[in-house]
């Protein structure tokens, strides 16, 4: 291994569009309160990092007490935020269709905070929010590879979608273990204590990390393929966690995948909940999509013209 490149720490993650977009005009708002900022930033894991390592610029070591992104602003301030938001780039144009590209990363961190904020409701634990950024942040290291190398990127995802585990794929590309490399720059960029714990070695009997974890995981695998071995052991996995029967636990899982599609929807991501209206193997057409559903709902077909007829006995 040659090690972790030193300018994947320098790295400024770009924003979805959307993300700017929607907060300018929450900032615009006098009504807006601290949690509607988070809605949004938990949607987009390079605008939490940037929060993140803002945070720690203007009060260094505040990561080990503040674990949501709604703490952090409120600690960096709104002019403060809002100038940080200026200088972030924004994320020029994402491909269409089922090429990877960057948004599957920005996907399946917002994916994983998700699951974590339901995971988190279901098994009743607290400070759900810390949960839903740790969740978001656990792989910043696929983020910065994206940004920094994205050919390179674009290798590591396309070998995921092959069947390549992605600490094997990511790996590979960025020369050091994919968890060394989330580490390190969870450390460089003081992600918070939670988000840490999660990616390292924790207690079994702490509910916390293991509930982000499993929710990374099951946005990571699922975003794959909804009908693998690896899927089936997660929701194993989760069904324990949930203290539900296999069945249920896939029911809630896929609801949740569902509900997170329409969440996401507004985003250019790859929302892997629609994927569950496809038949094992099954694989979208990109050029002829007139009957894949469109948010939940099945676009109108036009109308074959009726021909009049003569009444009949029915008639």
């Amino acid at each position: 291994m040659k090690g972790l490149n030193p300018k994947l720490t320098e790295t400024l993650l770009p924003i979805m569009p959307q993300t700017a977009q929607e907060l300018r005009r929450l900032l615009d708002l006098k009504s807006t309160r601290n949690h509607q900022l988070q809605d949004i930033l938990l949607a987009d894991p390079a605008a939490a990092i940037a929060v993140f390592r803002e945070l720690e610029r203007t009060r260094p070591g505040s990561f080990e007490q503040i674990g949501d992104a709604a703490h952090a602003v409120s600690l960096i301030g709104i002019e403060s935020f809002r100038r940080l938001l200026d200088s972030l780039p924004e994320i020029e144009s994402i491909p269409r269709g089922r090429h990877a590209s960057v948004a599957d990363a920005y996907s399946g961190a917002a994916h994983a905070a998700f699951y974590a904020a339901a995971i988190s409701n279901h098994k009743g634990l607290p400070r759900l929010e810390e949960l839903s950024t740790a969740a978001l942040l656990q792989n910043p290291a696929v983020l910065a590879l994206w940004a920094l190398e994205p050919e390179s990127a674009l290798r590591a995802t396309n070998a995921v979608r092959d069947g390549v585990a992605p600490e094997t794929a990511f790996g590979a590309e960025l020369g050091t273990p994919l968890q060394d490399a989330n580490w390190r720059l969870a450390e460089v960029w003081s992600l918070p204590r939670l988000a840490r714990q999660a990616m390292g070695d924790w207690d079994d009997f702490n509910p916390r990390p293991q509930a982000v974890k499993l929710a990374d995981d099951l946005a990571l695998t699922t975003a794959t393929d909804w009908h693998s071995e690896e899927t089936e052991t997660l929701t194993a996995v989760l069904s324990d966690f949930l203290d539900l029967s296999r069945d249920q636990a896939c029911a809630w899982l896929h609801e949740r995948a569902t509900e997170a599609a329409r969440s996401f929807s507004r985003f250019d991501y790859p929302l892997p909940g629609f994927q569950l209206v496809l038949m094992p193997g099954e694989v979208e057409d990109e050029e002829d999509d007139h009957d894949i559903p469109e948010f939940g709902a099945r676009r109108p077909h036009k109308e074959q013209p009726k021909t009049a007829a003569a009444p009949d006995l029915h008639t």
